[in-house]
């Protein structure tokens, strides 16, 4: 099963929002270019890497694995977690 790519982009997005987070300050918070948080959020990032998903967890001040989960369970069972997670 992979990551259905749209929607863990959107969860980034939604996370980021919520924080208040301009893209470009999360890109700073992170080291990734403004353009590829951008492509994240967009779905054009497939799979995320352990590491990505760490920096993003710190900057976004996400539990690690609670944002593993939001990422996983929902790209492999599409199910929704919107709203679901503590965060």
């Amino acid at each position: 099963m992979g990551v259905r790519v749209m929607q863990w982009g959107q969860s980034i997005k939604a996370l980021r929002e919520l924080r208040g987070l301009s893209q470009r300050e999360l890109a700073d918070a992170t080291g990734f270019d403004r353009s590829y948080i951008n492509s994240i959020e967009n779905g054009k990032r497939k799979y995320p890497s352990y590491s990505m998903l760490l920096r993003l967890s710190k900057a976004l001040k996400v539990p690690f694995m609670i944002l593993m989960l939001y990422v996983y369970y929902e790209g492999a069972h599409g199910e929704e977690l919107h709203g679901q997670i503590p965060v």
